[in-house]
């Protein structure tokens, strides 16, 4: 009987540590892109991307925009930009363009959700432009590739549910197993 329990309890034990580690959060890359515009009106772009996404779960695409104030305008006024992400396989939340007013020493963000629902090589590409009196400028077009990663062609959160079922598993027979042990005890 003890082969049996140490056999279990290692089970749990590679089994919780698989759990933990697929549990952790994904990193993220980030990318500072510096810009100038045809009028000199100067800023900093900030790309925040996960270094891959995992098959069903969100995760987030972040752009920051922030103008120089010296080369805003010299009365400081704000600027009205627009961002969109842009793809035909990729699940976003919001999946139109957005537009946010940057005050001219302040910083937009925009925030999207992204889901992987295919486990192939995800692709979009992410738009920022200026609007305005002539109409829209051009910030950044910029193409972006995900790798859409599975465990053994599974979804991650399916199969840390498959780890958890098979950790109470052991659990329970662990404790039938001790349960058993005792009452033969009792009856010699």
């Amino acid at each position: 009987m003890r082969k049996i329990e140490i056999i279990l309890l290692l089970v749990i034990l590679v089994c919780g540590l698989a759990l933990v580690l697929i549990s952790l959060p994904v990193g993220e890359d980030m990318t500072d892109l510096p810009f100038t515009l045809d009028d000199g009106t100067q800023g900093k772009l900030k790309i925040t991307t996960p270094r891959y996404l995992r098959l069903g779960d969100k995760a987030y695409l972040q752009l920051e925009v922030a103008f120089i104030p010296a080369g805003v305008t010299a009365s400081g006024e704000s600027v009205k930009t627009k961002s969109s992400l842009q793809s035909s396989t990729l699940e976003m939340d919001p999946s139109t363009a957005v537009t946010a007013v940057i005050p001219a020493e302040g910083m937009g963000r925009f925030l999207w959700e992204i889901i992987g629902r295919t486990s192939e090589v995800q692709r979009a590409t992410l738009w920022c432009f200026r609007q305005g009196a002539a109409g829209p400028e051009l910030i950044l077009a910029r193409d972006i590739s995900f790798e859409v990663k599975t465990i053994l062609g599974m979804r991650y959160r399916f199969f840390q549910w498959v780890l958890a079922a098979i950790i109470l598993l052991c659990i329970l027979l662990i404790g039938v197993i001790i349960y058993r042990g005792r009452g033969k005890v009792l009856v010699n």
